[in-house]
């Protein structure tokens, strides 16, 4: 038995399930359109040479195409799950066999044009070479995908290879220059080739287009930041080749069937089309220029009118900034220059680890490396999150709340529970935070050690918050309702939120005396104002209030900022088997018996 091939037949099997169930989905979001649409990506279309060895080997519009050397090939995309024997058929038409693929690659890792490519690695022996921005979407299935990851996916397949602009590919005698193009994807990529046919010289590029896919957003794009410059860099660069012949990733896009019919006799002239080319570039880069204007004058809006607050952020710049200002600064709200120097060499320093800063003391000995808390390259030159009062410091607590006990188990915070003395009997005498129930608001907004980020989602009834820490989440509808009754309190409040211009106003009521945040619980009342301060970043203010805890309100700030490298809130799995819990009252046993030991 062929493995390689038993390979692919498993693949088919496995493909054609998850076919059924992506149809499924995607027929309940557009069935018309899709409908269309797949009828041209799945019919047969004659396998036929573009021009030297450069074969179109895909379907009506999917472009796939063979490379060819004489030490083997290189396979350019696939159709869809179920593209394999079409494109056997196509190969073996034209006198090749899939089994000498030695190189696959695509030009974006969408769905519709990478969905065989695992199942054609197995069956062929092949390397999977891709970019660096399409490499992880490839090997996840499409669940990175900025656009469509989590709605539609693909088996996943294995990179041997990650390529860069300008590297020359060489397989045989065939010579392929990868041109990045980014944009429609982060890793999109062309392929330059040189032809020489009849005595002439021919340039030609397999061109991954500029298109935009419906919904996607260039001002704004909280999984695709910068998207807009990759647009931009990729006309530039298309714009300045010398294109004799040119081919792209959809039929339609370099007029296929206006170029070519089947049963055609091969003419190295058939593609020559360097005006269509160009033609086409600008045509996308007007439509590029119009969207984006159109979304700047709108400003920061959704598609439904509200203001835009989506994406993922986090407050790293602000680790090195206390709640609370040093006294020493008085009413200073920012640092000199010359003091946010020293911060960020201070942080430059715990992010490597140098020992000689290590804190001290018998608890501090325990903790993690420094170089595994997580440091913004922008550190803040803020001198306190609390921006009212002027001092930056929390107002007084009232008489009642400095003679009401502290209850330990309830504290939000580093304090309490484990950070205290004890006694430790049971999980009760521990706080939320080391029981991994909550951080407790308006804690989880204030920057700790690690884990910052948090994903804000709209739509026109709710907002939906995702913080990384602790794996909390927040739903809040916006059509008005009431609160909860003031009997139910819960762990994190009652949210409550309306526009106020370009602001969302929340209001959040019925926190529980199970949370303690600096002795206020029941009687706690937020206003958070959520409001988008440029493309980069989110500002959330933050006013405390509980007239039985505090002489007067105060309110705090965090800025939210883009990160490139924080593209997606992954699991935080605190309680899934708390182990930390465990272990600590087991160390509480042991210092039992020790106790009981030394009396003796």
């Amino acid at each position: 038995m062929d493995c390689r091939n038993a390979a692919g037949r498993r693949l088919r099997e496995d493909a054609q399930m998850r076919r059924h169930f992506l149809t499924c989905c995607l027929i309940a979001a557009a069935a018309a359109p899709l409908a269309a649409q797949r009828e041209g990506w799945t019919r047969p279309f004659p396998g036929h040479r573009v021009i030297g060895n450069l074969y179109a080997v895909g379907t009506y519009d999917l472009g796939v195409f063979l490379v060819t050397s004489d030490d083997g090939h290189f396979l350019i995309n696939t159709g869809l799950e179920d593209s394999t024997p079409l494109i056997r058929a196509n190969v073996e038409s034209l006198g090749f066999r899939l089994e000498d693929v030695k190189v696959l690659l695509t030009m974006q890792a969408h769905w519709d044009h990478t969905a065989a490519l695992a199942e054609i690695k197995a069956i062929a022996g092949a390397e999977m070479w891709a970019t660096a921005g399409d490499a992880p979407v490839l090997e996840d299935g499409g669940f990175s995908d900025p656009h469509f990851g989590g709605r539609v996916s693909f088996p996943p397949v294995a990179v041997d290879r990650v390529i860069a602009d300008g590297e020359a590919l060489a397989l045989g005698d065939a010579r392929l220059t990868v041109l990045e193009s980014p944009g429609h994807t982060a890793g999109s990529a062309s392929y330059v080739m040189a032809v020489r046919e009849g005595g002439r010289d021919y340039d030609v590029v397999i061109a991954n287009m500029g298109t935009i896919n419906e919904g996607k957003r260039l001002v704004v794009d909280p999984a695709y930041p910068g998207v807009a410059d990759d647009f931009a860099e990729t006309f530039r660069k298309q714009k300045a080749l010398d294109v004799d012949v040119w081919v792209a990733a959809h039929g339609g896009q370099y007029g296929l069937h206006d170029k070519y019919e089947p049963g055609q006799a091969y003419d190295p002239e058939t593609f020559v089309d360097p005006e269509g080319f160009l033609a086409a570039v600008e045509r996308l880069e007007k439509l590029y220029r119009e969207q984006l204007a159109a979304e700047r004058a709108a400003g920061f809006r959704t598609p439904w009118g509200d203001p835009d607050l989506q994406g993922i952020w986090d407050t790293d710049a602000l680790r090195s900034v206390p709640l609370e200002r040093d006294p020493a600064f008085g009413d200073r709200a920012v640092l000199t220059d010359e003091e946010l120097a020293e911060r960020a060499a201070v942080e430059t320093a715990k992010a490597r680890d140098d020992k000689e800063i290590r804190p001290e003391g018998p608890r501090d000995a325990l903790r993690t490396p420094a170089h595994w808390d997580e440091w913004s390259d922008r550190p803040s030159p803020r001198t306190s999150l609390i921006v009212n009062p002027p001092d930056g410091r929390i107002p007084p607590l009232t008489l009642g709340a400095r003679q009401r006990p502290d209850d330990p188990s309830a504290t939000i915070g580093f304090a309490g529970g484990s950070f205290g003395d004890g006694p430790f009997n049971g999980p009760e005498d521990y706080n939320p935070i080391d029981r991994c129930i909550t951080r407790g608001l308006p804690n989880t907004w204030f920057p700790s050690l690690y884990n910052n980020g948090f994903q804000i989602v709209q739509n026109p009834d709710y907002v939906a918050v995702l913080y990384e820490r602790l794996h909390e989440h927040r739903i809040i509808p916006l059509d008005g309702r009431a609160p909860l009754h003031p009997g139910i309190r819960t762990w994190f409040g009652d949210s409550r939120g309306r526009w106020e211009g370009d602001a969302l106003v929340v209001e959040v009521t019925n926190f529980s005396d199970r949370t303690n945040y600096r002795g206020a619980g029941a009687t706690l009342r937020l206003v958070e104002r959520y409001r988008r301060v440029d493309a980069e970043t989110v500002q959330v203010e933050i006013t405390v209030d509980d007239p039985a805890t505090w002489t007067e309100p105060w309110t705090a700030v965090v800025e939210g900022r883009r990160d490139s490298a924080y593209w997606q809130i992954f699991e935080y799995a605190c309680h899934e088997g708390n182990y930390n819990m465990t272990f600590m009252l087991e160390a509480a046993r042991a210092a039992d018996r020790a106790a009981a030991d030394d009396a003796r």
